[in-house]
């Protein structure tokens, strides 16, 4: 090996003073010893000068890889201090440095061709054949859909071939290889070939499934190229062994946590202030409250409805009267057949082809159209109230024969989808399937939750004074929980600012919202401004000028400006001594001149 490349970093030094934990790290880990370290440590306690200072001792040429661009910049800099020379460091896929800093998602790029389509259309159709059509209805449903609606076809297409690339890549790593762009495979041997043998993965919590996959391949071609490169895993938060094969993605490269650096040493170096836990219990919303004790009676009423509308009650005399087959000829020697009831012949024919089927449609007939009058030719057993599962197995059939394939449809098959999502089931292009509980789900995006964050701030704004108060809420998640549901609305960051900003105590806190790919300030009368994440829900017309429709004689502002969630806010335009009419999220009157909600 040129000693250029085995020495590419030993002349790097850190002139400051290491904190204490961060020299005990250097002093108890190899990094000729092993293959792969595993440091846990917490945020702010300086993992990006331990990363490299672990790379610099190693002297190899690095790659550093980062979740997002912001990070990889944060790399460079700190890199280039250490450097001393900014030609040594690069964030240039195409020239690599001493130490290069990429993202994960250049490595991993997948091709616009997709191999595994094939395979994916094969796994839809088996999919309907075990929700009870034939292998013939099932290929003829996915023509037609493929005919009818291609962009849902292409969705069910790319979601099976990413669930299967997952699995065979599992049993075959060479088979990722052929699923890669080429830009990225050429990427991957241009690191090779440059002699990089420290790979420093941060945020490494994140290597679960497909990137701990496409770092394992980067791994196995340098080590095909004879070099054992040294895998330097830093993260603040461990993956949960729950999430079973993607954790073992994860172990399989970094292996068991080799230091883990205790909140305490950071807490007490200054690097984190110290804190304490705690705990406010919210209870439901009323309005949450009544869905809960109504949820199963609501979902039978949901079920019902659909079929008994025009087109819903359609599709269940043509599952009970299917087309009838086309009969030979008779012979002119043949004696006629006895004449027959074409009303029971399909019947007949619609059982002796899906007897579940038919006799779920036969249930919900007689249920919803007791007076229609194919009812007195159902059997007696069939004319009763359908079982939940019946319902759902009709609905699923119903969503995806007649709503799917007809793009027309699209605003309807969303609202059925978001209606199910609130009842604890989840509508796809395979059928109708159980997920989680309502009860769960409703707990978790509890709004009372986002109130409780409005009452604590109003607390400690009481307390310190709007001078002194300085808050921070973090939630999980830019949007989580129910994101389909209609009823159950996901929590989230986004909901809890407007929450905030619609709340008559903290409206004037003027709140800003941050996220991965969104910043919202809100304006200087409240309401949250236009973002990448909420521009699709602002109807703002900052061309159109607003008016207002308040009237002298009443001497109180009706003006309402639209804007997301709806927000109602006070005209400029009003007398500041007119009293407030709008309400705020929870029905109280904000008595401010600031936003509230409608």
């Amino acid at each position: 090996m040129p000693s250029a490349i085995a020495t590419a970093l030993a002349s790097w030094q850190f002139t400051g003073t290491l904190r204490h934990y961060q020299a005990d790290v250097l002093e108890r880990v190899d990094t000729d010893a092993a293959s792969a370290l595993h440091i846990v440590a917490p945020p702010g306690s300086g993992k990006t000068l331990l990363g490299l200072l672990l790379a610099a001792r190693r002297g190899r040429r690095t790659v550093v890889l980062a979740p997002t661009t912001t990070i990889r910049a944060q790399w460079v800099r700190a890199a280039v201090s250490l450097a001393g020379d900014p030609a040594a460091v690069s964030e240039d896929p195409g020239d690599p440095g001493e130490l290069t800093a990429l993202t994960y998602q250049a490595l991993s790029v997948l091709d616009s061709a997709n191999p595994f389509a094939g395979l994916a259309r094969a796994r839809w159709r088996d999919e309907l054949e075990a929700d009870g059509r034939s292998p013939d209805a099932a290929t003829g449903w996915l023509d037609d859909l493929a005919d009818r609606n291609p962009q849902a076809f292409k969705r069910g297409i790319a979601s099976r071939s990413r669930t299967l690339r997952r699995q065979l890549v599992r049993q075959d790593p060479d088979l990722l290889a052929s699923a890669l762009h080429p830009n990225a495979l050429a990427l991957i041997d241009r690191l090779v070939a440059h002699g990089v043998e420290t790979i420093v993965l941060d945020e490494c919590h994140h290597l679960l499934d497909h990137w701990a996959l496409v770092v394992a391949t980067l791994v196995a071609r340098m080590r095909a190229a004879g070099r054992e490169p040294l895998l330097i895993g830093l993260t603040a938060t461990l993956p949960s062994p729950d999430d079973a094969d993607e954790y073992d993605n994860y172990t399989s490269l970094l292996g068991e946590v080799d230091y883990e650096v205790p909140v305490p040493a950071v807490v007490r170096e200054g690097n984190l202030a110290p804190y304490r836990d705690l705990v406010r219990f919210a209870e439901p919303t009323a309005a949450e409250l009544k869905f809960l004790a109504a949820h199963a009676e609501g979902l039978a009423v949901l079920l019902r409805t659909t079929f008994a509308q025009t087109q819903g009650l359609q599709f269940l005399v043509d599952t009970l009267q299917p087309e009838p087959e086309q009969v030979p000829p008779r012979d002119a020697l043949e004696p006629p057949a006895p004449d027959e009831d074409l009303t029971d012949a399909g019947l007949a024919a619609a059982f002796a082809a899906d007897f579940a089927g038919a006799e779920a449609a036969a249930a919900m007939l007689a249920t919803v159209a007791p007076r229609h009058p194919l009812v007195p030719h159902l059997p007696d057993v069939a004319r009763r109230p359908p079982t939940t599962e019946e319902s759902l197995r009709l609905l699923a059939r119903y969503a995806l024969e007649r709503i799917l394939p007809n793009p027309a449809e699209e605003r309807l098959w969303h609202r059925i989808r978001r209606t199910l999502a609130d009842f604890g089931y989840a509508l796809s292009d395979r059928g109708v399937r159980r997920t989680r509980d309502p009860v769960d789900t409703m707990l978790a995006s509890s709004l009372a939750k986002d109130y409780a964050a409005c009452d604590i701030l109003r607390i400690e704004r009481d307390a310190l004074g709007d001078e002194r108060l300085r808050a921070l809420v973090v939630t999980d998640f830019a949007q989580h929980g129910n994101k389909h549901g209609g009823l159950v609305r996901a929590a989230g960051a986004l909901r809890t600012f407007t929450t905030l900003v619609a709340d008559a105590a903290t409206s004037g806190l003027r709140p800003i919202l941050v996220t991965g790919n969104t910043t919202a300030p809100a304006s200087r009368r409240g309401m949250p401004t236009c973002s990448s994440a909420l521009s699709r829900r602002c109807w703002a017309r900052r061309s159109r000028p607003p008016r207002c429709s308040s009237r002298p004689r009443y001497r109180r502002c009706t003006h309402r400006e639209r804007a997301p969630r709806r927000w109602c806010v006070r005209h400029p335009c009003c007398s500041r001594a007119d009293p407030c009419r709008s309400w705020s999220a929870r029905g109280d009157c904000s008595g401010r001149a600031g936003t509230a909600r409608r």
